[in-house]
């Protein structure tokens, strides 16, 4: 199961709950939400009873200092394979722990990111929107029914949904930066799964065969037609590299990529025009990955348990 795949089913259950705060105003950033820290211990005297320090919390990794516990490892494990289950997907613990834990050390980049900008949701900000929440959910009992079905206590949701909200605005703000204007043709392709195929295409348009009546025959319905399209959005890289290579009118001699073997042909160009939607969406999900593979090269981020090795046994 792809990595994007388990990430969406790691925030499946707290997706709804950021659903509408993503976007909010812009407050001043909270402090580090660090794990629950050891009780002090009482003063010593010669008539007190020394109160024992709480034992620490397991932590499964730390992102710049900051850690992510066990606890919540577990949890968003057990919430993936829970919501793979609903949807029918084969999942096993031993994929499921490493990438709930990438994708928690991915959210806690974005966060962290969010806090030095100034876009961490304040409190009064989460407990608003928690109460929105419970309101939704029906009331305490139900909420508590929720929390509790899913994992959580009151003291991690809050943590989460905090962590989640902070990430959602990270992510707006990378994406926003993405051209939703500039170069861009407008192409057709005529894909077969052979050279051979490909080489007798091309020989038909060398002989003086339209490439749209060639492209009906070999895709009936959608007769090859790409749209308009910029660079870095389409599924094969030597396909759109082919299209921007040609003037309108042309067509490409046999390109071979991972789907097939291709003859591109583009129909028009320019060099300043908004760009389709599908092709911002595309090029907003790859700034925000390009983004991430960045901040995981400049991060300090110890993994400190098994990842294939969830301790998921009540």
């Amino acid at each position: 199961m792809g990595r994007g795949v388990v990430r969406r089913l790691v925030w499946v259950v707290l997706a709804w709950a950021v659903a509408a705060c993503g976007r909010g105003s812009r407050t001043t950033p909270l402090p580090s939400i660090p794990p629950p820290q050891p009780s002090a211990t009482a003063a010593a005297s010669p008539t007190a009873t020394v109160t024992p320090s709480a034992t620490p919390e397991p932590v499964a990794a730390r992102v710049n200092g900051e850690a992510i516990l066990v606890a919540e490892w577990v949890a968003e494990t057990r919430r993936a394979l829970a919501a793979a289950e609903t949807l029918g997907l084969d999942l096993t613990p031993a994929q499921a722990g490493p990438q709930a834990l990438d994708a928690l050390v991915e959210r806690l980049l974005l966060a962290q990111a969010a806090r030095e900008q100034g876009l961490f949701p304040g409190p009064a900000e989460v407990d608003a929107r928690l109460e929105d929440l419970r309101a939704a959910r029906g009331g305490p009992e139900a909420w508590d029914a929720y929390l509790q079905a899913n994992g959580f206590t009151p003291e991690t949701f809050a943590r989460a949904l905090a962590l989640d909200m902070a990430a959602a605005r990270m992510r707006d703000a990378i994406a926003a930066e993405a051209p939703t204007y500039g170069p861009q043709v407008k192409a057709r392709i005529i894909q077969v799964p052979t050279q051979a195929e490909a080489q007798a295409v091309l020989q038909y348009l060398q002989a003086g065969s339209e490439f749209r009546v060639l492209a009906r025959q070999y895709h009936p319905g959608g007769q090859g037609d790409l749209g308009w399209f910029p660079r870095g959005v389409l599924w094969a890289p030597e396909v759109e590299d082919a299209a921007f290579a040609l003037e309108p009118g042309q067509y490409s001699d046999v390109v071979a990529a991972e789907q097939g073997f291709f003859i591109v042909y583009v129909e028009d160009r320019t060099d300043d025009g908004p760009y389709a939607p599908w092709a911002v969406r595309v090029l907003q999900a790859r700034a925000v990955e390009a983004w991430l593979a960045q901040a995981r090269a400049a991060a300090r981020i110890e993994i400190l348990v098994t990842p294939q090795a969830p301790p998921l046994a009540p």
